[in-house]
């Protein structure tokens, strides 16, 4: 009888083993699809960013000279990740961050000034879009 008790504990630790080895499995698995959904967020995020630089813009050119308006941004991406923001003289805004960047056409090429991270302050100069 003693020899079925042993062998009844010998079966129950290779059950908790095996299901120690799953559970380890499980969670890597989660892990790193967490990492997966936490780039896609801070791609997400960038692109938003992208947009709303690009609706500004966009804004100022289309109601004209004088137009002048006050935006936030982001300090930081949710993951904490800096990014920048560049203009180019093929019409696009670019949100460059850790490991991409996201362009996003406007209307004009005549921009000037630099968007930064916080407080902005967009003005239509007779055509001339200017950041402060």
């Amino acid at each position: 009888m003693t020899w079925k008790k042993a062998q009844v504990s010998m079966e129950f630790i290779a059950f908790l083993g095996v299901m120690l080895f799953l559970l380890t499995l499980a969670s890597y698995a989660s892990l790193s699809a967490g990492s997966g959904i936490a780039k896609d967020n801070e791609s997400v995020e960038a692109r938003r960013i992208a947009a709303t630089v690009a609706e500004e813009i966009n804004l100022a050119v289309e109601i004209g000279p004088g137009y002048s308006h006050a935006f936030d941004l982001p300090a930081v991406l949710s993951t904490g990740t800096n990014y920048s923001i560049n203009f180019t003289s093929s019409r696009f805004v670019y949100v460059f961050w850790g490991t991409g960047f996201y362009p996003i056409p406007v209307l004009s090429d005549n921009i000037t000034g630099t968007v930064k991270n916080g407080r902005n302050t967009l003005t239509n100069n007779n055509g001339v879009i200017e950041f402060a």
